[in-house]
């Protein structure tokens, strides 16, 4: 089966920054789930540019994926990208084999409080991010591969 080598949240999808996880962790194909992405085909064409050659990006809704999911070959290695904690924690509930998500930057509402100078959480994220923590998911707030300035243990992630 194929293997979600990297899950990502990061409103702002996939850019330069987020490039250098995948690079790092030895993925073959990026996966978009995002409803909006999945068509619109200008933000394809921009976030296809971040992407090095010979490496596959697909953006697919959220439902289409939990479809598909089966019929991913087993070579290949993904690197998934959503916009925000509700769609990991409906691709998690669908049983899509994450093992661990990434929180890169989700910004700053009147409704969520500070974990990082990146990660701002609502009551209904850390809830969502509390139930998907005790069906055996890891979180972690690194920013960027190598550096461990502002990480954040999960549990301060769901305190309220």
């Amino acid at each position: 089966m194929a293997e979600i080598i990297h899950a990502r949240v990061d409103e702002r999808l996939m850019h330069g920054q987020a490039s250098l996880w995948m690079q790092v962790n030895g993925a073959n194909s990026v996966i978009i789930a995002n409803d909006e992405a999945s068509t619109n085909q200008l933000q394809q064409d921009l976030m296809k540019t971040t992407v090095p050659q010979g490496v596959r990006i697909s953006f697919y809704a959220l439902d289409k994926l939990v479809e598909i999911w089966p019929k991913a070959s087993e070579w290949q290695k993904f690197y998934l990208v959503a916009k925000d904690i509700e769609s990991m924690y409906k691709l998690v509930k669908a049983g899509l084999p994450i093992k661990e998500i990434n929180i890169g930057n989700t910004h700053t509402r009147e409704d969520r409080k500070k974990i990082t100078s990146s990660v701002n959480l609502s009551a209904d994220e850390r809830r969502m991010i509390k139930e998907m923590v005790e069906m055996g998911v890891l979180f972690n707030t690194q920013s960027l591969p190598g550096v461990t300035k502002g990480l954040v243990e999960t549990a301060k992630l769901i305190e309220d």
